[in-house]
């Protein structure tokens, strides 16, 4: 996968699709499973260091899933604001015929 903009894009899924709601899933679940693992073993290592009288170490960067809506943003802008350009930026999960889905980590 050349030429992406991002590094954190997974894949574009269709909402329709059951196959590709089922993969969402399972990337949020495994998301979830990372994140509380990383939860978990920062902990063990705050005790491990306060234990130790170590200085604590820093908090492990969480991951999230992000979905992005794509789709004709003009007539939903029109429907919604009474101007077409009021999706330029971000189109509202209401409106996608599409999603990207990415992973990222949350600041």
């Amino acid at each position: 996968m050349k030429n992406q903009r991002s590094d954190s894009y997974i894949f574009t899924a269709d909402p329709l699709s059951a196959f590709d709601m089922e993969k969402l899933e399972m990337v949020k679940k495994t998301v979830r499973a990372m994140n509380k693992e990383a939860k978990t073993a920062y902990g063990y290592a705050v005790r491990r260091a306060e234990y130790h009288g170590e200085p604590i170490p820093k908090a492990p960067t969480r991951k999230r899933v992000r979905l992005m809506g794509r789709g004709p943003r003009k007539q939903a802008a029109l429907n919604d604001y009474g101007r077409k350009r009021a999706y330029d930026a971000y189109l509202p999960q209401r409106h996608a015929i599409r999603f990207d889905v990415y992973i990222a980590d949350v600041r």
